[in-house]
Order: C-alpha cells, then sequence, then structure tokens
C-alpha cells in the first residue's frame, strides 16, 4: 500500500482564494492523503470554508488557533501529522493534479529525504517558470545555493519525509513568518539528507500583483521579521562566514530605505556595505534598486529616491510604446 502523504495548510483571511486551493488538493490523483487545515485566526469566512469543505471529504482535519503566524501554523500541522511524507500549500496557492503522485513517485524510486521540484509564479498577467535544478546532491552544496538565493527556499516544492521534521533541532522559528520555510530546509540540509530533483513544475504560486508594486511587500513589520530571521539563522552551526547572508542582509537594507528608515540603514550590517558599493556601477532602469541602495549609502538619499521613483515611469512608458 502506498504511504500517507500529509498535505499542511496554513489559512488566514483566505476566502477569495481558499476553495481554489482545495480543490487542486482534493483532486490529487494520489488519494492516500491526510489534508490538514491550519485556521489561524480568520476574520474572514475562511473557517467556514475549512469546515464545509472537512464534512465532503474525511480526509480534511481542520484545526481552528487563535492568530500566531504562519510559522506556528506550520509547526503546528507538523506536529498533528500522521504522514510519512510532508509537503506545504499555502492557501492562496494551487496546484497540479499529479504533484503528489509524481513527487511521491521519485521519493520512492531514489529513497530521497526530500523531493525538490520546479514551480510557477503566477502573476495577473503572466506566468513564470521557474527552474529549481541544484546540479549538485551534495547537502552542503545544496544548503549554500539556499543562502544565496540561487534556488527557492519554500516548503511548498518540496516532499519531505517525516523523519526530517523528526530530527534534533529542526522546528520552525516562533514569531518569524518570513523565510521560516527556508530557515527549516537549511536545518535539514545541514543533516546530510539525502535530496532528489524532479524537473518539472506543479505548484502554482500566487504572487498576483505587478512585480514593481513595492509598497505592497515591503512594510515595517515584515523588515523587521526579516532582521529577527537573520539573528536566528545566524546562530546556526551551518552558518561558516557572514557573507553567506549577504543578499538577505542586502534586501533589508534596501527595505529600511525605502521605508525611510534611515538610522536603522546607517546602523546595521556594516560588514556588507563596502560590498554594495563597489557592486552596482551603474543605473539600469529594469532593475535599480541594487543601485539605488548604493547611492543612499553614499548618503544621497534624495537622488536614490529619484532613480526609485523614475524607474516604474519609464518601464510603464516603454510597455505603452511598446503595445501601439
Amino acid at each position: 500500500m502506498k504511504s500517507l502523504v500529509t498535505i499542511i495548510i496554513p489559512v488566514y483571511n483566505a476566502e477569495r482564494w481558499l476553495c481554489r486551493c482545495l480543490n487542486s488538493v482534493i483532486n490529487q490523483t494520489y488519494q492516500n492523503l491526510e489534508i490538514i487545515l491550519i485556521n489561524d485566526g480568520s476574520l474572514d469566512g475562511s473557517a467556514n470554508i475549512c469546515d464545509e469543505y472537512a464534512t465532503k471529504d474525511h480526509r480534511i482535519r481542520v484545526i481552528h488557533q487563535k492568530n500566531c503566524g504562519v510559522s506556528a501554523s506550520r509547526q503546528k500541522g507538523i506536529d498533528y501529522a500522521t504522514g510519512e511524507y510532508l509537503i506545504h500549500v499555502d492557501s492562496d496557492d494551487w496546484v497540479d493534479k499529479d504533484m503528489i503522485a509524481q513527487l511521491y513517485s521519485k521519493a520512492i524510486e531514489g529513497n530521497y529525504d526530500m523531493v525538490i521540484c520546479d514551480y510557477y509564479e503566477e502573476f495577473n498577467r503572466k506566468t513564470n517558470y521557474c527552474c529549481q535544478n541544484p546540479n549538485t546532491t551534495d547537502t552542503q552544496s545544496l544548503l549554500h545555493k539556499f543562502l544565496f538565493q540561487q534556488l527557492h527556499g519554500s516548503c511548498c516544492n518540496k516532499l519531505v519525509s517525516r523523519t526530517c521534521y523528526n530530527m534534533p533541532n529542526v522546528s520552525f522559528p516562533q514569531g518569524v513568518n518570513i523565510y521560516e520555510d527556508l530557515y527549516v530546509t537549511c536545518q535539514m540540509l545541514h543533516n546530510n539528507i539525502s535530496v532528489g530533483y524532479l524537473p518539472k513544475a506543479f505548484y502554482h504560486y500566487f504572487i498576483g500583483y505587478s512585480a514593481d508594486t513595492l509598497s505592497v511587500c515591503i512594510t515595517l513589520k515584515s523588515t523587521k521579521e526579516k532582521i529577527r530571521f537573520i539573528e536566528l539563522i545566524s546562530k546556526q552551526p551551518f552558518i561558516n562566514n557572514p557573507n553567506e547572508l549577504y543578499y538577505f542582509k542586502k534586501d533589508i537594507l534596501f527595505n529600511l530605505f525605502y521605508l525611510r528608515q534611515y538610522t536603522l540603514l546607517n546602523q546595521i550590517y556594516p560588514e556588507i556595505k563596502e560590498q554594495v558599493l563597489s557592486e552596482y556601477r551603474s543605473y539600469h532602469v529594469m532593475t535599480p534598486n541594487g543601485y539605488v541602495l548604493k547611492t543612499a549609502l553614499k548618503g544621497n538619499i534624495f537622488k536614490a529616491h529619484v532613480y526609485l521613483f523614475i524607474s516604474p515611469i519609464i518601464i510603464k512608458s516603454k510597455n505603452m510604446i511598446k503595445s501601439l
């Protein structure tokens, strides 16, 4: 008999997309599933939708809790899971019907602890195919690829053996709801697990808004959680060099500039600022953030905001001209 696979779905105020997500999960060709929905104190109709689906499908279990954040929700799902393999799905995303079947087949075929696959980014008007070929089976090399953002740290495109989550010191960090899945993925890889790769995409990661709409994704709360993530992961034994966190720190510095948190911008991560100043030699309209940050770190705050302001205007103008 095929093994039980647990799908963990954290839910928070997702009534707009939840049915799409759940329909894609319950219609998997792989039938031996345990589906755990963690309703994280939703204030909309998400809780009712979860309960309705549970009455129609015996494989669904709903856990209602006060709002604790996605990291705590993922961990609770793991604590309640009984499947031999686990995977996470976010409530605003969806998956192709053969995702579990193919990932499970790959895991059994190679006796892998973790199977990574490609995924899609879904914007309002376009879809990006994101290849995740690691080009290595060495776990330490893989770990560094995740830290340098060459591979996506999400736990949603990875089928993982239950034994990995039972390893010492492997758990989702409480109070950190950004990069929490990367944190756990790196903890697992540090334990020298076996990793396989399936060069197919099944998971549809819904972004929705335009990629240049920074105000949607940059907030002071999320930036503080990123800083907390850096604090936690810096203490892990697999971080041998502070430069391994360069891209995350640079992202935080840009966020602080964007949020006009200039005092904190000047205080944190002095060890990477020389690298930022030497890395970006010219302004590129399509990818302005690096040069914008460099300009800000040199003290030209007003000029940096001008560069950031004009970039989307030029891009939209170019797109309008192309459409004529």
